[in-house]
């Protein structure tokens, strides 16, 4: 917003005093006037009416747009629109995590109307909206409680708590500090192709342990039964371990080498 204003030969002036509502936008005193920019519920607690704004606000929403109010003392002076661009191959993701089960949930505290058009334009249809930071662990545990596995993919912005109630936090390569430092898996970059890669790759890891563990039980269980019988001849008992050490490794080796099935390898890298 600062950059769109220089852009339009505007320089901002330093406030008198400012102070952040987490969640909902800023309030200030600039040149001795109240000035807030925020939520319309924002608003309404400092007693500013955003009625006459509703039709502006719902033209944002339905188009995917954060809808921002300005007000000066108590009265709305105008509707600032902020977009997030969608990642390339963001909706391409989505179906390919669909497609390995995983249930994509979009939680913002976004405005629903804003919400649920980026939502489409990326085919998430489950949708929680108006949810503040505070509130988002609540709602990772509500899904818990109804018996789901939840892995958040993030910035770390505005999420506070929740960082550390879901059971896997993944955590975007631009992300905050804090997302970086609560993550159990950072991704190289901000594509969600590599939360995709991720979970294959995590999933193809835990298929290699079980044949690891298959194949050394299958070894010891019939190995050191006929060696106990005396059936191996000394000389070729020397060499009766030797699947047992090589075949684990083979196939620890071959997990350095997946990736995911899209080709994505940030998660390899990482």
């Amino acid at each position: 917003m600062i950059e769109r204003a220089r852009s339009e030969g505007l320089e901002p002036a330093a406030p008198d005093d400012f102070r952040s509502v987490t969640g909902t936008g800023v309030v200030a005193s600039l040149d001795g006037r109240d000035v807030v920019v925020g939520t319309p519920d924002l608003l309404s607690e400092r007693g500013v009416n955003s009625g006459g704004a509703a039709d502006a606000l719902e033209a944002m929403r339905s188009r995917g747009r954060t809808a921002v109010l300005v007000a000066s003392d108590g009265e709305v002076l105008g509707v600032i629109a902020i977009a997030d661009r969608v990642e390339e191959g963001s909706r391409d993701a989505i179906g390919q995590l669909r497609t390995i089960g995983v249930e994509p949930v979009t939680m913002t505290g976004d405005h629903e109307g804003t919400a649920r058009a980026v939502g489409a334009e990326v085919g998430i249809g489950r949708i929680l909206a108006d949810v503040l930071p505070d509130e988002k662990a609540e709602e990772i545990g509500r899904l818990q409680d109804q018996g789901h596995r939840v892995a958040t993919v993030g910035d770390g912005i505005n999420d506070g708590p929740a960082l550390t109630r879901p059971d896997v936090c993944v955590a975007l390569g631009a992300g905050t500090d804090i997302a970086l430092e609560s993550a159990d898996l950072v991704l190289m970059h901000s594509r969600l192709s590599g939360v995709v890669a991720a979970f294959e790759v995590i999933r193809n890891s835990y298929r290699k342990t079980n044949q690891n563990v298959a194949l050394a039980s299958a070894f010891n269980g019939v190995g050191v039964p006929v060696s106990a019988a005396g059936i191996p001849h000394p000389i070729s008992a020397d060499g009766g371990p030797l699947p047992h050490l090589v075949g684990p490794q083979d196939h620890g080796f071959q997990q350095r080498r997946l990736t995911g099935t899209n080709g994505d390898d940030s998660v390899r890298r990482c």
